[in-house]
């Protein structure tokens, strides 16, 4: 029988809506659960709307309080409250964490049936003795019965089950929907409004708890094993419905797709303004998912930790470290736009690293080698110019970053304990946000030995990312849990590239650049994203985030104007002028070299190194959440 909007609310509005069901994370209980069970939900839970727990699992206002609403009706009374309950528009037997079948959990649906059929007797009469606020038997013949129910038998049975046993058990679901359906029928009821399962694959406890294997996400970072039993539940949930309309004489089922709607939540989420669709607001862990189920939402130690950042990599992030560990000099002109002395950055001014220290309002990162008063409340940097993965050829690898961090760690532990000065203590490294962002050099380098050859180079990178896969595990080992990952740039656009390697035409891409270096550049990349979405799958615990820097490089080349940039491929720092301004024999700062007019006008400093004015875009960009996987903004690293 087919159902108009108007019959349905001329139905609701002269009656009472009778709603059974719950879901594990409370989509319906108004308070069963806090009345049946005596444990109330403390803070947060109630804190948008009620401004206090109010029974329900959520900041606020749940889907039945919004239909509730939308009839003009007050918010439904738990049919366990015995507390002054007023039952004229209804009641409500859902109860968290019910199920269909009958055990296991106090308030199954047959006993929440049970309820209703005791609730549908005694309502009439106690009418008659004078009571007020409850239902009587027309209002009982003309309610809407809703029922939405069966997420907890899905997600119960995967805790013990595997994906075919769990399909197998649907159709015993189904047949518990169904015999509610006859009950409620046979005692008069004749308007039924059935709600399907939403996509249980996208809750952010099934990913922080079965997200293990890749290959079972889909597209949006939600499990598909979990949404396709889901989407079978609802499957045959549909067919029960279609099958009961002819059997059920005069009586009104309406089916309500509540999965397609929830999943275009997750799929489109920025269209509905939201972030971050997997990940929890109030719990435990930060990204991607912000959930411990030993620190539930609510728990004091929810505290995401002060920002911290320790990094590792080469000149792209080095604050000094090549500085204090050679003695390099490393003076003026670099740091002459912002810091007006040399700070052993390559660059005039800030770089990418300092922007996401004034982001997170941190002072600005001291190389670990420093030991001239350095300032390690806000972290540590390991980088040092000149840096590559492999473990040889420079004093300062990757592999060798990572010892250093192990002395750092245990060292500020032991001087901590002792009270001597300010360091880094347990709780801060286990907060803290681990930075890597290295690789260039070693493409650099490859491609010099290989006179600029692709193949070769290529065969190499796995060698490049096996070590920072190596990184990753051995900081994880020593309690690292929050990763973010850069990706290496466009060195193929870089003014000294193209200055000293002789090139035709169509050595160039669309823009300018070398294709050899960024073809192996996306080639690495490609493997880095590859190695961050493993190590998701095996350290289960940690939050590991790729960031495509590459990207956001690529267009400062292709969009110039667009930023207010001139020549890209011109070195505002060096010698020779046109087309590149680059030469080895007068770099930036040595005799010859000169620095053009306007630097905040050019995208790169000294032909290899960006200048603050382009690492500000950069940053910009990466803070943005835009371009990294999963999508995230830096800052909710310590946002519970």
């Amino acid at each position: 029988m087919e159902v108009t909007n108007s019959t349905l609310l001329v139905v609701i509005h002269a009656s009472a809506a009778v709603y059974a069901g719950a879901k594990y994370h409370d989509f319906s209980d108004t308070g069963g659960y806090a009345d049946g069970l005596g444990l109330n939900f403390a803070p947060p839970n109630g804190r948008t709307y009620f401004h206090q727990p109010a029974g329900r699992l959520s900041d606020g206002r749940l889907m039945i309080d919004f239909l509730c609403e939308s009839l003009n009706t007050g918010y439904l009374t738990p049919y366990l409250n015995s507390l002054g309950p007023n039952f004229t528009n209804g009641a409500n037997f859902a109860i968290c964490g019910s199920a269909t079948l009958p055990r296991y959990v106090p308030f199954s649906l047959d006993i929440q049936v049970s309820q209703f059929l005791r609730f549908r007797s005694r309502s009439p009469a106690l009418m008659l003795n004078g009571y007020k606020d409850l239902v009587g038997d027309e209002d009982f013949r003309n309610a809407l019965y809703t029922i939405d129910i069966g997420q907890n038998d899905l997600a119960g049975s995967f805790d013990y089950l595997t994906y075919s046993q769990v399909i197998d058990k649907i159709p015993s679901f189904i047949t518990e929907i169904k015999y509610a359906i006859w009950n409620i029928y046979q005692s008069g009821g004749k308007n039924f409004w059935i709600h399907n399962t939403g996509p249980l694959g996208c809750l952010p406890q099934k990913l922080a708890l079965h997200g293990q294997n890749a290959s079972e996400f889909d597209e949006h970072g939600c499990l598909q094993p979990l949404n396709n039993a889901a989407k079978t539940f609802n499957t045959q949930l549909r067919v029960l419905c279609e099958q009961l309309r002819p059997q059920l004489v005069n009586a009104t089922i309406v089916y309500v797709d509540i999965y397609s709607i929830k999943y275009d939540l997750i799929a489109n989420a920025p269209n509905y303004g939201f972030q971050s669709p997997l990940m929890a607001c109030c719990g435990y862990g930060g990204p991607p998912y912000n959930y411990n189920t030993s620190i539930n939402c609510g728990r004091t130690e929810c505290s995401p930790g002060t920002p911290l950042i320790i990094n590792f990599g080469d000149s792209n992030s080095d604050t000094g470290g090549v500085l204090a560990g050679t003695g390099l000099p490393i003076g003026l002109p670099h740091g002459i736009t912002f810091f007006h002395r040399g700070t052993g950055r390559l660059g005039d001014g800030r770089l990418i690293i300092d922007f996401f220290c004034e982001h997170l309002n941190l002072s600005y990162l001291s190389p670990y080698l420093d030991s001239l008063a350095p300032n390690f409340t806000s972290g540590v940097n390991f980088a040092v110019s000149g840096a590559i993965t492999l473990p040889q050829f420079v004093p300062f690898a990757l592999d060798v970053q990572v010892r250093q961090f192990i002395r750092f760690k245990n060292r500020s532990i032991e001087l901590q304990t002792t009270g001597s000065g300010n360091f880094i203590d347990e709780k801060g490294f286990r907060s803290a946000l681990y930075m890597i962002d290295i690789g260039q050099n070693d493409l650099l380098m490859a491609l010099y030995a290989s006179n600029l050859t692709y193949a070769p180079v290529a065969k190499q990178i796995p060698s490049f990312l096996a070590e920072i896969k190596l990184a990753i595990q051995n900081i994880y080992l020593y309690g690292g849990r929050k990763f973010w990952i850069q990706n290496t740039g466009p060195s193929g656009c870089g003014p000294k590239e193209l200055a000293v390697h002789p090139h035709a035409k169509n050595d160039l891409d669309r823009i300018g650049c070398f294709r050899v270096h960024n073809d192996l550049a996306k080639a690495f990349n490609k493997g880095l994203r590859n190695i961050c979405k493993e190590m998701r799958t095996v350290l289960k615990d940690a939050t590991i985030v790729y960031v495509d820097v590459y990207s956001i490089k690529y267009n400062l080349f292709r969009k110039y104007k667009e930023y207010g940039f001139e020549d890209p491929f011109m070195a505002c720092c060096g010698y020779g002028g046109p087309p590149n301004n680059y030469d080895s024999k007068a770099t930036c700062g040595q005799p010859g070299s000169s620095i053009c007019n306007n630097v905040s006008r050019a995208i790169v400093w000294d032909g290899v190194h960006y200048s603050e004015a382009s690492n500000r875009v950069v940053a910009n960009g990466i803070l943005s959440g835009h371009y990294s996987t999963p999508q995230m903004k830096l800052e909710n690293f310590w946002k519970a």
